[in-house]
């Protein structure tokens, strides 16, 4: 089980990673008040150069635009979010689009899901439903990670919280869930412990475990089973 644990601590802090990463571009530079078509360009920041495009650009006001069809956003760590409409306010700080979002970064991680708000003031994100995320490992094979959704961050709260029918799984091990919620340092790259929630099961091979509640502790590398914990197991030798 801390194998298991350990793995979801890592795939989650890859997916906080990749849901903030992008914010850059909501705080480029204002364009002239036109509208245009295959629209390519560069924003420059700290860490280097945020490059976006898409085959639309519509103005809705001063503030706020419609980039549509292909929109491609990609960072200088070589994450690309890619999506077919996104609605920005400036003004307000939000970003939003009820279409398909695919995160990417090669060899690293890709994730999708249906759905996607940004608050880049009060620094929250959800991706809405049908949320994937598949992670290659180390040695061979990837990491699974699938919820109904929402998948809701919330750096405030240091928190990231997948809703509805979590599934987090690889060759070895799979883990089941109503709700996974995941503690994280206030830099977000530390991740301090992740508590399971309702109808809580872990399978390894022939043993499984039934919980209501399962809470991993990173800095003790243990896990806590409650509410009427059941373990089924068959050892190896008879």
């Amino acid at each position: 089980m801390r194998k298991k644990a350990s793995i979801f601590l890592l795939t989650v802090s890859v997916v906080i990673g990749a849901f903030f990463l992008p914010f850059g571009i909501f705080g480029m530079p204002d364009y002239k008040n036109t509208e245009g078509e295959h629209i390519e360009g560069v924003v420059k920041e700290k860490s280097g150069n945020i490059k976006f495009k898409a085959e639309k650009m519509f103005f809705k006001s001063k503030d706020r635009i419609q980039l549509k069809d292909k929109v491609n956003i990609v960072t200088p760590e070589g994450m690309s979010l890619k999506t077919d409409v996104l609605d920005w306010d400036k003004s307000a700080g939000k970003v939003e689009t009820e279409d398909k979002v695919y995160l990417t970064k090669e060899n690293t991680f890709n994730a999708q899901g249906k759905g996607l708000q940004v608050d880049t003031n009060a620094k929250q994100a959800v991706l809405k439903k049908e949320v994937v995320v598949k992670i290659p490992q180390e040695d061979s094979g990837f990491i699974f990670v699938t919820c109904d959704g929402p998948l809701e961050i919330d750096y405030n709260k240091s928190q990231a919280v997948f809703y509805n029918n979590v599934e987090i799984s690889n060759d070895d091990m799979t883990l089941y869930a109503d709700k996974a919620r995941v503690f994280f340092d206030s830099a977000g790259r530390a991740i301090e412990k992740m508590v399971a929630e309702g109808n809580v099961r872990i399978i390894k091979g022939k043993n499984t475990s039934y919980s209501q509640k399962a809470t991993y502790i990173q800095t003790s590398k243990r896990i806590i089973l409650e509410g009427a914990p059941r373990l089924i197991l068959f050892p190896e030798n008879k």
